[in-house]
C-alpha cells in the first residue's frame, strides 16, 4: 500500500503562567497576541483560561517538528511582551482553581461531569495523529463499511473481488493501526510522563493519567471514572462494524446524558459529529486520523522521540503488513514479529496491570522498562542512525532510568519536598519558573537535533 500521503499532525497543550510561576487565565490574551504577531500560527482555547493549544500542518514528524520548534519560539516571544510564561508540563505542581471558558460545549461537559470536569482544567496532553488510508471514511467524515463497487472508467475499473480485496486492506490498517496504538499506550504514557505533582500532592508519575482516565483498573476517581467508554483505554478492535457499533452506541449515551441535564438533543447534533463525543487515550478522528492522546505533554525533544518512536513503529506495520496479534506470548515477548504477526498481550493485561504500571512507577518497574524497550527495538529495528538520531531522549530514558517526572521528583526532594506532603507554595512556583525556562532551551535542543538529522548523509 502506498506511504506517499502518510503524514503525521501534533497538538500540544500548555498552561500560562506570571513571572511569580502562578498559574494566570492569560490563555485568551496570549492566543490574540500571537494571531495579531504571528498569524501562521494555529492556535486554539482549550477548556480552561490558562490553557493554549497549539497545532501545525501535518507532515513527517522531522517536517511537522521543524513547524513546531519555530511556532513555539515565536509564541514565546508574544508572550513574554504580556510577562507570561508557557508551561510545557501536563500538571501544575502547586495547587490553583481553574478558571473556564464559557461556550455550550464546555458548559454541557461540565453538567454532564459535574464537579470532576474541573479536573479537566488541571491536565495538559500531547496528541499524535497517523493519518488511515484514502477511502476508509465517506464524505461525511464517517467510517465505512466495504462494499462491491465498479467504474466506468476503464483505467479505474476493479471487479468487485478486487475492490473487497483492496478496501480490506485499508480496514486492515486501521483495525492493526487501532491495537497497536492501544497496546503501545502503557509505554508511550511512560516515555512523555511529565506529572508526578497533582494540585500540590504526588499521586504517581504519570497524574494526570489517573486524573483524567481515572476508573477501576486505575484505581482512582477520576474525571470519567463514571464514563469509561468516553475517556478510558478502551478494548481492541476486531471488525470495523465493531467500530462502527461502538460510535453509535458512545453517540447514544451522550445524547442520553444531554438529555438528562435538560439540554436539546439537537445540540448534539449541532456542535459535533460522531467521532467528536469521544476523548480516549486512543481513537478514531473525524479528521480521517487514528488518535493517540494518552500522554501528558512534555518538553519539545520528548515529543519529537515518541512522535518519531510511533511513527515508525506505524510504519513498519504497514509497511510489512503485519496484523497485531493478541495472545499469551505477547506478554512473555511482546511487539515480536513472527512472519506476518505481530505479538501484542492480551488487551487485559494491557488496561489492567501495564496502565497502572506506568502510571505509578514508569520506568523504575522491570516489567514495564522490558515492555519499553521491546517498543522501542520493534520501532526502531529497520530504521538507520539517521533516523535515531532524533529519538535521542528515548534512548537517554533507556540508559538513566529516569523520565521528566523522575526529573522533577529528584529535583523536589533535593528542594527540600517530602513527597508524601503537599508541596510548598514557594517550591511549587520555582519548580514552574524553572522548567518554563527549559523550554526555551529545549528547543534550541531539538532544532539541533533536527539539523543533525538533516545534515546526516
Amino acid at each position: 500500500m502506498s506511504m506517499k500521503k502518510f503524514k503525521l499532525g501534533f497538538e500540544l497543550e500548555m498552561f500560562t503562567l506570571n513571572k511569580k510561576g502562578e498559574v494566570v487565565s492569560k490563555g485568551d490574551v496570549i492566543i490574540k497576541r500571537i494571531r495579531k504577531d504571528h498569524p501562521e500560527i494555529w492556535t486554539v482555547h482549550e477548556c480552561g483560561r490558562h490553557m493554549i493549544e497549539f497545532g501545525v500542518k501535518p507532515s513527517t514528524s522531522f517536517l511537522t517538528f521543524k513547524r513546531i520548534t519555530n511556532h513555539l519560539k515565536k509564541a514565546m516571544k508574544s508572550a513574554e511582551k504580556n510577562k507570561v510564561l508557557l508551561f510545557p508540563f501536563a500538571t501544575y505542581p502547586g495547587n490553583f482553581n481553574p478558571e473556564f471558558n464559557d461556550s455550550i460545549w464546555y458548559n454541557v461537559k461540565q453538567r454532564i461531569l459535574g464537579n470532576k470536569f474541573k479536573m479537566a482544567g488541571l491536565c495538559n496532553g500531547y496528541h499524535v495523529h497517523l493519518s488511515l488510508p484514502s477511502g476508509v471514511f465517506n464524505s461525511k467524515n464517517m467510517l465505512r463499511k466495504s462494499k462491491n463497487k465498479t467504474y466506468k472508467d476503464p483505467k479505474k475499473r476493479l471487479s468487485g473481488k478486487n475492490y473487497q480485496e483492496k478496501y480490506k486492506e485499508k480496514e486492515s490498517v486501521l483495525i492493526n493501526g487501532h491495537n497497536l496504538l492501544t497496546a503501545a499506550d502503557p509505554v508511550l504514557t511512560t516515555f512523555m510522563q511529565s506529572s508526578p505533582f497533582i494540585q500540590g500532592k504526588h499521586l504517581a508519575k504519570d497524574s494526570r493519567m489517573l486524573f483524567y482516565r481515572g476508573g477501576k483498573n486505575l484505581g482512582f476517581n477520576g474525571l470519567y471514572s463514571k464514563f469509561q467508554i468516553f475517556g478510558g483505554l478502551q478494548s481492541y478492535i476486531e471488525t470495523l462494524s465493531d467500530v462502527i457499533k461502538l460510535i453509535e452506541r458512545r453517540y447514544d449515551l451522550w445524547k442520553s446524558e444531554i438529555i438528562k441535564q435538560g439540554f436539546s438533543a439537537d445540540l448534539i447534533r449541532k456542535h459535533g459529529r460522531k467521532l467528536d463525543y469521544a476523548w480516549n487515550p486512543v481513537k478514531i478522528n473525524k479528521k480521517g486520523t487514528l488518535e493517540q492522546r494518552g500522554m501528558d505533554m512534555n518538553l519539545p525533544s520528548y515529543a519529537l522521540g515518541v512522535s518519531t518512536l510511533l511513527e515508525n513503529a506505524y510504519l513498519r506495520m504497514r509497511k510489512e503488513n503485519l496484523t497485531a496479534i493478541p495472545c499469551d506470548e505477547g506478554m512473555k515477548e511482546p511487539f515480536k514479529v513472527k512472519g506476518n504477526l505481530l505479538l501484542i498481550p492480551p488487551e487485559n493485561y494491557v488496561r489492567n496491570e501495564l496502565q497502572y504500571k506506568s502510571a505509578i512507577k514508569g520506568i523504575e518497574d522491570p516489567e514495564m522498562y522490558n515492555y519499553c524497550d521491546c517498543f522501542v527495538k520493534f520501532a526502531m529495528q529497520r530504521t538507520n542512525k539517521k533516523t535515531k538520531k532524533l529519538t535521542f531522549r528515548i534512548y537517554e530514558i533507556l540508559r538513566t532510568r529516569k523520565t521528566v517526572a523522575d526529573q522533577l521528583l529528584d529535583q523536589a526532594i533535593q528542594e527540600g519536598v517530602n513527597i508524601n506532603e503537599k508541596v510548598p507554595d514557594k517550591i511549587a512556583k520555582h519548580l514552574a519558573v524553572h522548567w518554563s525556562n527549559k523550554l526555551k532551551e529545549d528547543i534550541q535542543f531539538t532544532e539541533r537535533l533536527l539539523e543533525s538529522y538533516k545534515n546526516t548523509t
